[in-house]
């Protein structure tokens, strides 16, 4: 019988499965924003357009970015970017990969830049998995999240950069949940 070759494997092969994507291209209408800093303006949260026309940034454009240096001085940022839902149901391992860009000034406040799950797996708690700080850190980060994911259908993710205040920034970008 003929198989589909997307469902056959090598023995020993894990076979994933991309349970969600996400580049931005349609901008942030699918995800949830929490403004919970000071000030106003194109650069007071997340957004895809790019406030400060950062250059140096390695990723595809359009991304979702968070631009503290571009808010300017005097104001604070505790910016959330939180996924829709996903439904990982069925599914006994779940692996988190995105693509980032998080620079980090030394001579501010200590910017964090957190990456947190929640589900009932955590009791609806957001559980960190990732957190970047005191230092640069670039490129395509893969996490297993299978203890706080698998075979729940209420998943989110949680891109929450906060201790902000005219630091630098921090930018995502293709974003899969997978098995």
């Amino acid at each position: 019988a003929d198989v589909a070759p997307y469902l056959t494997a090598s023995v020993g092969e894990l076979v994933q499965e991309e349970l969600f994507y996400e580049d931005f291209a349609g901008g942030l209408t699918a995800w949830t924003v929490v403004d919970g800093g000071t000030g106003s303006g194109p650069a007071q949260t997340w957004t895809t357009d790019n406030p400060g026309g950062q250059t140096t940034i390695p990723l595809t454009d359009p991304f979702a970015i968070v631009d503290s240096d571009e808010h300017g001085s005097g104001q604070t940022m505790d910016e959330q970017l939180i996924s829709p839902i996903i439904d990982a149901t069925g599914y006994v391992a779940v692996e988190l990969q995105f693509s980032h860009d998080f620079n980090w000034y030394q001579g501010g406040d200590d910017e964090q830049a957190d990456v947190d799950v929640r589900s009932s797996l955590t009791g609806g708690v957001w559980t960190n998995v990732v957190n970047f700080s005191g230092g640069d850190v670039s490129g395509t980060e893969v996490v297993d999240i299978t203890a706080y994911a698998a075979g729940a259908s209420d998943l989110q993710v949680r891109f929450y950069y906060y201790d902000a205040s005219y630091e630098w920034w921090w930018a995502v970008d293709d974003i899969y949940k997978e098995l």
